[in-house]
């Protein structure tokens, strides 16, 4: 709507706009204009008007006047009075002036303005205010340019009540990933009990949406949004704080492009194609690369995908007991069963076609068959296989681990990277250098990154470290080799050539434990050539340094805590162990004098009566079962056996 009003130095008519505050037209008036204003007296009159003037005087006046107005005038002067008013007015003027001041307030307004500008300034200011505004809320646009120096005042005390925040500031923050979580990615039916009511009780986990992540809602939480009851449930499940449940849980999906903002995590999540607008309606319009599977990420996304604590299986919400973390191909569930449970028909096939034995099923990647490719099987062996519920991807990848392959093949296919991830070179592949040091490392002992490019050569615990899947009820850490404590005359011939043309056995060594030359070096000083005639008698590395050399051949400082331990309770000391000659008073005690710490220790060597130095072959294979079969374990479990076996035939003769 348009009114008149009086306007400049002439009496005119102007068309106004109350909207944009401006003259839009001016026109004259039919009307005589009114005399004009006097000079200004220099010393303000006592009783000012109760309303401003229409039009302001031409020159200020010299002094303030002692009581201002109440409202401001409609325009501002065209030249400011000489001195300021001595009480401002209550409000600010309707318009705002059309040109800043060319220097800053020397003192700041006591109280920060409720509400932020609307509009940045183009450019910094110079020197930074020396008390700074509050603002609960950003500006929308950012200046382009920072303030030269920073803040030059210190607040002295602190605040009595400190601010909350449930994010770290920006100044000394950088994110740091939290570990990994294997519990999570363990399949349902091999947690514990209790673990499973924790998941179940409070977490509403069935075993469905346990294997298949991303499918419980629950994962759909923040932290902060879990009852305590559910935070005790989580912490039972490896998620010991609000970081670790938010990322390998939550992967941040809860939280706003704000927040992630302030957490440093945006240029992952654009690296995977994310902004600001897609992310906060991630679910109705996530971005191309994230309706895409995991394989389809370059090697940078999937490292930056690792950072927002995703790998295969929950990037692509996979079956955790087909893929775990990140196998590249389902695992293959039959072929990690023990040899007992597999179905007979398979078992004899598995025998005649492919050469398993009972030790080189149970013992995994001990079969020599699983040193070849697939390229590399006989129409039998690929029926086989296939049997097993293989083809040429899972056999490659699960059983061979792509071993067969040269380095050129490698690199063709793509699987260099996670090799290169582990260590290795073509040098180091072409065994023209010693191979990395990740060979040598357990699975526990695996970095993250390594844990990652293992699981995509279809590595698992069970196959890296080469699981004895053989049932052990011994007091032994593995299953006894009962080929190995078989007497001589009851070898076939042909595994008594084996014994004495390449391990160099004779009757009297081999059935008196512990005197063969042999028996003195450790798994790895056997030639390439007697490896393979060892596991034909039943042994592999883990039993033969175990039952045959008794770690007597492993350096001091490379036993495992478990065998150090033994070491120590038996009398050893680093010293004593590094030399051949001479043996702690312990081992001239018979076997049966031995206390039970020290019989413990003793099985944790993998000693028993027969290979136990203390019985100075009294006791040997030939003799163990002989006149007392109480005084050796031998004897003791055959005569339990007879005694189980009479029992049974009494109980069922009473029945009948």
């Amino acid at each position: 709507m348009q009114n008149k009003q009086n306007c400049k130095d002439a009496w005119e008519i102007c068309i106004w706009d109350k909207q944009e505050d401006e003259c839009l037209a001016i026109t004259a008036s039919p009307t005589t204009p009114p005399p004009a204003t006097p000079t200004p007296t220099d010393n303000p009159s006592s009783n000012p008007t109760a309303f401003p003037t229409s039009r302001p005087s031409s020159s200020p006046t010299l002094r303030p006047t002692l009581n201002p107005t109440k409202k401001p005038t409609r325009k501002p002067t065209r030249n400011p009075t000489a001195r300021p008013t001595r009480n401002p007015t209550g409000g600010p003027t309707a318009r705002r002036t059309p040109d800043p001041t060319s220097d800053p307030t020397t003192s700041p307004t006591p109280d920060p303005s409720t509400s932020p500008t609307i509009a940045p300034s183009v450019r910094p200011t110079d020197s930074p205010s020396v008390s700074p505004t509050l603002s609960i809320a950003p500006t929308d646009v950012p200046s382009t340019g920072p303030t030269e120096t920073s803040s030059p005042s210190i607040s002295i005390s602190p605040t009595h009540s400190p601010t909350v925040s449930h994010y770290p500031t920006k100044a000394g923050y950088s994110y740091v990933r939290p570990k990994r979580n294997d519990l999570r990615f363990v399949p349902w039916n091999k947690l514990g009990r209790s673990l499973q009511l924790a998941a179940s009780d409070q977490l509403r986990y069935t075993k469905e949406t346990w294997d298949v992540m991303g499918s419980n809602p629950i994962e759909h939480l923040r932290w902060s949004d879990l009852s305590d009851e559910q935070k005790d449930a989580a912490s039972e499940l490896g998620y010991d704080d609000e970081v670790s449940w938010n990322c390998w849980m939550n992967h941040w999906e809860s939280f706003s492009w704000k927040q992630l903002y302030t957490l440093e995590l945006t240029p992952y999540l654009q690296s995977l194609g994310w902004d600001m607008r897609s992310w906060n309606a991630q679910y109705s319009d996530p971005p191309m690369v994230r309706r895409g599977k995991w394989r389809d990420l370059t090697v940078d996304q999937q490292r930056d995908a690792t950072q927002l604590c995703h790998y295969k299986s929950s990037y692509d919400r996979l079956d955790v007991s087909s893929f775990g973390p990140g196998y590249a191909i389902a695992k293959p569930s039959d072929r990690f069963v023990p040899w007992e449970d597999v179905d007979d028909t398979l078992r004899v096939q598995l025998q005649q076609s492919m050469g398993y034995t009972e030790l080189t099923w149970n013992v995994l990647r001990l079969a020599p068959v699983e040193q070849k490719g697939w390229f590399e099987f006989m129409y039998y062996e690929k029926d086989t296989a296939t049997a097993l519920g293989l083809d040429d991807a899972s056999w490659d990848c699960w059983m061979n681990h792509y071993d067969s392959y040269g380095w050129s093949d490698l690199v063709r296919k793509g699987h260099d990277a996670h090799y290169a991830g582990l260590g290795w070179s073509e040098e180091a592949w072409d065994g023209a250098v010693d191979p990395p040091a990740s060979e040598g490392k357990s699975w526990e002992d695996l970095t993250e990154v390594e844990l990652m490019h293992a699981a995509a050569l279809c590595y698992a615990q069970e196959n890296w470290d080469r699981v004895d899947m053989t049932r052990n009820d011994g007091p032994f850490p593995f299953s006894k080799p009962v080929l190995r404590y078989t007497v001589w005359d009851a070898l076939s011939d042909e595994q008594q050539l084996s014994a004495a043309n390449v391990l160099l056995y004779e009757e009297g060594t081999w059935n008196d434990v512990g005197r063969a030359d042999i028996e003195k070096r450790s798994w790895d000083d056997l030639t390439e050539y007697q490896k393979p005639y060892a596991v034909q008698l039943g042994l592999y590395q883990r039993t033969w340094d175990c039952f045959q050399n008794h770690y007597r051949a492993t350096k001091w400082g490379e036993l495992s805590e478990d065998v150090l331990n033994a070491a120590i309770t038996l009398g050893w000391d680093t010293d004593s162990w590094s030399r051949w000659s001479g043996e702690p008073a312990v081992y001239d005690k018979k076997w049966n004098q031995l206390d039970r710490n020290e019989r413990s220790a003793a099985y944790d060597l993998c000693h028993f009566d027969v290979t136990w130095p203390g019985n100075d072959f009294s006791i040997n294979l030939a003799n163990q079962y002989g006149n007392d079969p109480l005084e050796n374990d031998a004897g003791r479990l055959v005569l339990r056996s007879i005694l189980q076996v009479i029992l049974a035939i009494g109980v069922a003769g009473f029945f009948v």
